[in-house]
């Protein structure tokens, strides 16, 4: 088993100072990596307070520069935003910066809002994240390439430079869709896949379209990888964490109005009214990693029970949780229910 520690850079009060902000992050990452987390994971959002994390391969350098051994990873990548090329000089540069503990997490996007203000259509981000991925990788793993695709046409070339990882860093797909997961899988990449306050049956359902896709790629099930992203608050009582489920319901109202293509935005603060379909505050609190250490537990090992993950990829302090809090709930979960599971065998899928 592995952890990674996910970072969104959420600013929902924006009532501090921004550099005091992605201070408490960076604090966040140094705990992380002093305390035995795998990966930490930088989100790409843009244009509202949502996420503060607009390029998160910056981000992933500059936190090398203040731990030692943590791996640093964008999670992730849009890759529809980039010039593949681009993309792949500045994973190879970062992981160069990073003394190679890059690790590439590449997705689609699902923001309209986003897409429309880089002039792009949505309905175009599949074939542009494909066709992106695949010149990406050509890019690193190829001294000498060419490209001729639908969207970019590339003559003779090289990039440098050369990443230090051969022949590339790591890479994860985002994926929640069939299509999606049969490229990762197909390409010999790994899934990670965001649970949100859906039941972990949503999970499970993309991890078994894992096993059905490596069946169709003619490997065996459980072959690949499979990574679960969960909100994590750790407290030390119930009705702490309870007290908290306003925070993780705050981030699922914007997703999912970012997602429905009704995000309201005014003046860079994107507004998070309740939705008639959201979950009840008990719903939530049974769905995501909040509680006392046992509690956490419990669910956790329901989680991998349910989708075999071998990552666990933990969201740490949602919305307005305050810094203290979630450095608390950091130290607390590795501490007191991460040694529980860092001893299992990595997960096999069911």
């Amino acid at each position: 088993m592995q952890f990674g520690a996910f970072f969104l850079a959420q600013y929902p009060e924006a009532s501090k100072p921004i550099p005091a902000r992605y201070e408490e992050i960076f604090e966040q990452v140094e705990l992380a990596d002093e305390l035995g987390f795998d990966i930490a994971w930088f989100a790409e959002h843009h244009f509202s307070n949502y996420g503060l994390s607009t390029n998160p391969l910056l981000l992933a350098v500059r936190a090398a520069e203040r731990t030692r051994r943590i791996r640093l990873a964008p999670a992730v990548l849009v890759v529809p935003f980039y010039h593949p090329l681009r993309m792949a000089e500045d994973v190879a540069l970062a992981d160069v910066f990073s003394n190679g503990r890059i690790v590439i997490g590449v997705g689609r996007g699902y923001q309209r809002y986003e897409f429309e203000r880089f002039g792009l259509r949505i309905e175009d981000s599949r074939e542009l994240f494909e066709e992106g991925v695949d010149l990406m990788v050509k890019a690193l793993t190829q001294r000498t390439f060419t490209h001729q695709g639908k969207h970019w046409q590339v003559p003779a070339c090289s990039v440098f430079p050369r990443p230090m990882q051969q022949p590339h860093p790591p890479i994860w797909v985002a994926a929640n869709t069939p299509e999606t997961v049969q490229f990762a899988v197909d390409r010999g990449f790994h899934v990670i896949t965001t649970a949100g306050l859906l039941p972990r049956t949503a999970a499970a359902q993309v991890s078994h379209a894992v096993d059905e896709a490596l069946r169709r790629a003619g490997k065996p099930p459980g072959s690949s990888r499979f990574a679960l992203q969960r909100a994590v608050f750790v407290a030390d009582s119930s009705s702490e964490a309870r007290a908290h489920v306003e925070d993780a319901l705050w981030t699922h109202r914007i997703t999912m109005r970012y997602m429905r293509g009704i995000a309201e935005v005014r003046d860079g603060m994107v507004q998070a009214d309740p939705l008639p379909d959201e979950p009840t505050p008990d719903e939530v609190y049974e769905r995501v990693l909040f509680g006392t250490p046992d509690e956490v537990a419990a669910k956790l090992e329901a989680d991998i029970q349910a989708t075999g993950a071998s990552l666990i990829n933990c969201y740490f302090g949602p919305g307005a949780i305050p810094h203290h809090k979630t450095l608390r709930s950091i130290r607390l979960f590795a501490e007191e229910v991460l040694p529980r599971f860092a001893r299992q065998p990595v997960g096999t899928r069911r």
